[in-house]
Order: C-alpha cells, then sequence, then structure tokens
C-alpha cells in the first residue's frame, strides 16, 4: 500500500520528519494538484499523512467491505492492476493525463473486470471536474482524447480475449453459465441477495460513517477541496451509485429473470465501490486533519489537538488492523482455506488437526506412488489437492472456468 502511495509522495520525504502539503507534490508542481494541496506556503504538524490515509483505506476494506474484494493479501492479476489504477490515479492529481489513460489500459489489459469499471469512473470525474465554461467539451478532449484512445487499446488486449471465450456460444448457454457464476459459485461477490449478513451490516457502518465524514466536509465549497481529494470523493460516491445500480438489478429484475439479471451482474458491479468508498472517506478524513475540509475557519485556526486526534485516529487503526492480522497469522496452524473449507467447524480443534494430518499423508502418498498424468475424484469442499500432489482432479470449487461451455461441464462434475 504503501508502494502504491508514492503517487502522492516521495520515499524519501516519508521516514523521521512530518509532512507539509507542499511536500505531497514532486518539486516543481504548482499548488492545488496534489492529494492533500491546496495553498501554497501552509505546513502541518501531521506526520506520515500518506500512510497513515493509506492505512485507515485498508481498515476500511478489511472490515467494511460489502462484496469481498480485497487489494492487499495476495497474488493475483488484479492486484497489479491495481497498482497501475493507483499510478493513473497520482497522475490524475498531477495533472498529467496522458500518463494516467494508458495505465487504466495497462490495469485493463491485466484484468480487465477491474480496469473498465475504473476507466469509466475516471472518464466521467474527469469531465465533471474540468474547468466549466464555453467549449468545455472540446478542451477535454484536446487534453484527453489521445491518451484515452491509447488506454482504450491496451484494454483491448484484456478485453478482446475475455469476450473471445464465449463467441459462437447459444445464448441460452451463456446465460445459465452466467445464473451459475452469479447465484451459484460466485454470489458472494456478485449478488447483493445473497451476500452474507455480516457484510451488510459492516459495509453498512462503513456506509454511514462515510455519509457523516463526506457531509461535515461538504460545508466547505467543492471548488476549494484539494485536487486530489476532490478526484476521490467523485470517485467514491460513483463507484457506490454503480453497485447500488447493481443491487437494484439483482433484487429487481433478478425478481422477475434470474438468468437475465445473471447476464448483467456477472461483471462484477461491486469490486470498485469496496475499494473506492473507504479510499474516499480516508481522504477527506486525512484533509480535515489538515484543516483544508469541514472546520469553516482559517486553516491555521486549526489547533493542534483537532489535527493529532485525527492522526491518533487512523494511527489506532493501524495498530489494530496490523495486530488483528499478526495475531491470526501466528496463532495460525492450517491455511485459512484449508480450514474454512475443508476442516468441520462443529470438531474440536484435536479432530481438526488430526483430519488435516491425514490429508496431507494422503496426498504425499499420492504424489510418490501415483503417475502425474491420472485424475482424482477428492472431497467436493477441499481446494489444497493440486497444490500438495501436483495431480489433476475431476472437479474443484475454488477452480471454476470462465468461458459458458466450460461452466456447464464444470458443474455437471461437481453435481
Amino acid at each position: 500500500m504503501i508502494l502504491h502511495l508514492k503517487i502522492t509522495t516521495s520515499f524519501d520525504r516519508l521516514p523521521g520528519r512530518h509532512l507539509s502539503p507542499q511536500d505531497l507534490l514532486p518539486d516543481g508542481y504548482r499548488p492545488g494538484t496534489g492529494l492533500l494541496v491546496a495553498h501554497q506556503g501552509e505546513r502541518s504538524d501531521i506526520p506520515w499523512v500518506a500512510t497513515l490515509c493509506g492505512a485507515g483505506w485498508l481498515a476500511g476494506m478489511h472490515w467494511g467491505h460489502w462484496a469481498g474484494e480485497w487489494v492487499v493479501g495476495g497474488a493475483e492479476a488484479k492486484v497489479a492492476a491495481y497498482a497501475c489504477i493507483f499510478g493513473a490515479l497520482g497522475c490524475f492529481f498531477r495533472q498529467q493525463a496522458w500518463l494516467a489513460w494508458p495505465l487504466l489500459g495497462l490495469a485493463s489489459a491485466m484484468h480487465i473486470v477491474t480496469g473498465v469499471w475504473v476507466i469509466g469512473c475516471c472518464a466521467v470525474v474527469s469531465f465533471v471536474l474540468s474547468d466549466p465554461g464555453p467549449r468545455r467539451m472540446r478542451r477535454w478532449l484536446v487534453e484527453n482524447a489521445g491518451p484515452f484512445v491509447i488506454g482504450l487499446g491496451l484494454a483491448c488486449i484484456g478485453a478482446i480475449p475475455a469476450l473471445a471465450m464465449d463467441w459462437g456460444s447459444p445464448s441460452e448457454t451463456v446465460g445459465k453459465a452466467a445464473e451459475i457464476q452469479v447465484y451459484g459459485r460466485l454470489g458472494h461477490h456478485l449478488a447483493p441477495s445473497l451476500f452474507a449478513e455480516l457484510r451488510w451490516q459492516s459495509f453498512g457502518i462503513l456506509l454511514a460513517i462515510g455519509c457523516l465524514v463526506h457531509g461535515f466536509a461538504i460545508r466547505e465549497p467543492f471548488q476549494r477541496w484539494p485536487w486530489g481529494v476532490r478526484w476521490l470523493f467523485a470517485n467514491a460516491w460513483l463507484a457506490l451509485g454503480i453497485a447500488c445500480l447493481g443491487a437494484m438489478i439483482d433484487f429487481g429484475v433478478g425478481a422477475v429473470d434470474r438468468t437475465l439479471a445473471a447476464k448483467i451482474l456477472k461483471y462484477y458491479w461491486f469490486r470498485w465501490n469496496d475499494v473506492a468508498w473507504p479510499l474516499g472517506v480516508a481522504a477527506v478524513v486525512a484533509a480535515m486533519a489538515y484543516g483544508f475540509l469541514g472546520w469553516k475557519t482559517d486553516r491555521r485556526s486549526v489547533r493542534p489537538v483537532q489535527q493529532w486526534s485525527a492522526a491518533t485516529w487512523l494511527g489506532g487503526l493501524v495498530a489494530l488492523l496490523i495486530g488483528s492480522r499478526f495475531l491470526d497469522n501466528s496463532r495460525a496452524w492450517i491455511p485459512f482455506g484449508d480450514k474454512a473449507r475443508f476442516l468441520s467447524k462443529w470438531d474440536d480443534e484435536e479432530t481438526q488437526r488430526q483430519h488435516y494430518r491425514d490429508w496431507l499423508a494422503v496426498c504425499g502418498w499420492i504424489s510418490e506412488n501415483t503417475e502425474p498424468g491420472e485424475l482424482w475424484l477428492t472431497p467436493r469442499n477441499q481446494q489444497s489437492f493440486k497444490w500438495h500432489t501436483h495431480r489433476s482432479e475431476l472437479a474443484s470449487t475454488k477452480d471454476m472456468p470462465q468461458n459458458s461451455r466450460a461452466i456447464f461441464e464444470w458443474a455437471a462434475r461437481r453435481d
């Protein structure tokens, strides 16, 4: 995450010193183009603001996500895509659209479903935040059209293979496969009607916090907000609107025609909201800590205790997040995937340990005494057979294919 935050600050400015708003821009940039810059020459006593802002965002995602999205904590193509997305946001903060759009295109080439939503949101936000006045559209096109086309071209690297998977497949097959995805295997990501109650509660709390924070900050005229905060704020609300529209499709269209709803919802309508909403909240809180938003006073009159209270709050989130993850991981005696899917939660720990030892022993015997090309029928909910044995299996709940015809075969094998 700190690597991503290099879009707004330099590493050689982080350790052992306080950051001023001016420090959040590279040398030579005018005030007002960075994440928290609003007035030249003003300094703040808040240390490590970018790091604390990032930690607040991670905490919001970890505890408040709605659809199970994550950015830090694993290795998938979307992780590299998000690195490009955050790099693009940093370029937008510095008004470098010529580099931002190709970075978003590169993100889409790596993971089309992740990148395409961000391209759409940033296109809207970029135009809305552009200077109003006559020939607004023409000026926006002059600044953005070329790089935007380059970004779309790069995005096609990821889009064309994804679309080609179902070329020639009957519409009925595509619809039924989408239904298996949305209302079966991936319902916890794609269909709010299937989201766990805890996820509704957690995101509801984060949503309420965000509305309170944004409501307090909006007392300051929006045009006076720091440029980067405006970007993140607008992206957060646009992503939330897309997620709400997706929920309406699920509960509305899905109640009448589940297949049609699934064909629409399979494109992850809630993914960017899980990232953008906590990021927008964390950025606004950081801006308020600097005194740029919400105080209805001159920034220099904001008392240090008010600034430090925000820093302490964010720092507490850092400690709680890192501490909880450290305790969970240090106490873990089994990989999370095996514990969550393979072992019975009704068994005591000693029984679970014995089952896991037996599972490793079976996998070890298969690895040493069977031919690599053999196909195995494995327990329905396990997901580590391939890791331990390097053998094929008839079907795995975790490894669902992406093209419609293969999804039908996968579902038949599991049944």
